[in-house]
Order: C-alpha cells, then structure tokens, then sequence
C-alpha cells in the first residue's frame, strides 16, 4: 500500500470558493433534513471529480473550495490477480481538517488491456 500526506496550502483570490468548506460540511443539514444543501452538494461533486487526478490536483482543488489547513492523505493499493491481464486499483484521497472529522473521495480503477480489433 503506498500513501502520500500534502498539505492543502491557503488558495489566492479570486478562491475560496468557500470561506470554510470543512464547517459547511460538518453542518450539512443541521436545519433542515429533508432540504437540498447547494454548498455542499457542490463540494462533494467537486471532490468527487477530482478524485479522478493526482494528490496535488486534488489537494488544490479541496483549497480552491475553502478547505486551507487540511491535509490531503492518498491511500493506494494495486491488487494483482492471478488471471493474466487483470488489475485492480482503488485509491482513496481524505481531506482532513480535525483528525475526527473525514470526507473521503474513493476512486477505483481497473487496468485491463483493451480488446484490439
């Protein structure tokens, strides 16, 4: 398993989008349940974009939307199977602002050779 720790440094204006994405996604809800929250669905769909990209993209993105002081951790772990040709990759970015408070972005990726014809 490989893991990778950057920092997700404060973004220049015009971002954040957010002035602190962390709190609006601790909060999402509080009010309302049943109430669509449009900050929030943002930042996940963001997030969840880019959790397609490298740790750094994704690190400045999670600054781009308000999330500076956070540390984005990378979990990866490439799966070999005996069948010849299959390979499974998942990666897994965390944005962490308090060490109990995650949201994580998960990805999983296979690599297979494409059928030539």
């Amino acid at each position: 398993m490989q893991i990778e720790r950057l920092s997700v440094e404060p973004s220049s204006p015009p971002f954040p989008i957010y002035n602190d994405a962390t709190a609006a996604l601790l909060h999402a809800h509080e009010a309302d349940p049943s109430e669509r929250d449009p900050p929030v669905a943002h930042i996940l769909a963001v997030l969840a974009g880019y959790a397609y990209a490298d740790s750094a993209t994704f690190a400045m993105m999670a600054s781009r939307l308000g999330m500076s002081g956070s540390a984005c951790v990378r979990f990866a772990q490439t799966v070999e199977s005996m069948l010849i040709g299959e390979r499974r990759r998942r990666e897994m970015f965390t944005p962490i602002s308090h060490p109990d408070r995650i949201v994580a972005a998960v990805r999983c990726t296979d690599v297979r050779p494409r059928a030539r014809g």
